[in-house]
């Protein structure tokens, strides 16, 4: 009888650890496989999860016309595993739906965090960064949503420094308009934006 338990656990534990497997793999292909060409803007970007599916997210999304932008995501679910992997996905899409439609990263991320808040668990939540370039003009613009700072490698002055991204995280309530603000970053040439989660901090 213990034998037979014994292997019923062994079973029970490969049929988990496939399906962990899979969804790690459906995540995966969820994430940008290649950075995106866009005159004038080197970019890169890289996703390594602690565990089979993590709640890190981060995406490009080249918009055509009318917009004409380029739109960078860096997102960290509160907790690991399973759950914050679903409610990354479930961004991510929330993301792209309201991209779509709206403008600025302050208008997208109010009516993403509407959505989500409808359907979080108690004391879960999202923290963001949502950066807008015209690769035309140069100009930059992003909005915090409490996640981590944007560190800025000034090429003038061979000198690092510290932007705060502030906000309010999203999916504590539904209404967060006046905590999300959309400002412009001021960007020279050779100028390097590093955005990144709490996963490299710690």
């Amino acid at each position: 009888v213990h034998n037979a338990q014994l292997l019923e656990r062994v079973a029970e534990r490969a049929r988990i650890d496939e399906e962990l497997k899979i969804a790690a793999q459906i995540q995966r292909s969820l994430q940008p496989r290649q950075a995106p060409v866009v005159p004038g803007i080197e970019l890169a970007g890289r996703s390594i999860p602690a565990k089979e599916i993590g709640g890190d997210l981060y995406d490009f999304l080249v918009r055509p016309p009318p917009f004409n932008d380029l739109l960078i995501a860096i997102g960290d679910v509160s907790g690991k595993g399973v759950g914050a992997g679903l409610v990354g996905s479930s961004m991510r899409s929330l993301l792209h739906a309201f991209a779509s439609v709206k403008n600025r990263t302050d208008t997208i991320l109010e009516e993403s965090n509407r959505l989500l808040a409808a359907d979080l668990e108690p004391g879960m939540f999202v923290s963001l960064l949502l950066v807008r370039i015209n690769p035309i003009s140069g100009e930059v613009f992003y909005t915090g949503a409490g996640h981590e700072h944007l560190i800025i490698y000034r090429a003038a002055t061979g000198t690092c420094e510290k932007v705060k991204g502030g906000g309010l995280v999203l999916g504590v309530r539904p209404d967060l308009r006046g905590e999300l603000v959309e400002r412009q970053l001021p960007l020279d040439e050779g100028d390097q934006v590093v955005l990144y989660t709490d996963g490299a901090t710690e």
